[in-house]
């Protein structure tokens, strides 16, 4: 694969699929220490 086809469309879905991912990790943590929360 040449890195000029990488600049383009695929590095901003990679980008966006990250940030989903570290969006969704971040809500389930949040979850989690929420729900250990109310058990207490």
């Amino acid at each position: 694969m040449k890195e000029e086809e990488l600049q383009g469309g695929e590095q901003g879905m990679f980008a966006m699929v990250m940030g989903i991912v570290v969006t969704a990790a971040i809500a389930l943590i949040i979850t989690a220490e929420v729900s250990v929360e109310a058990e207490n």
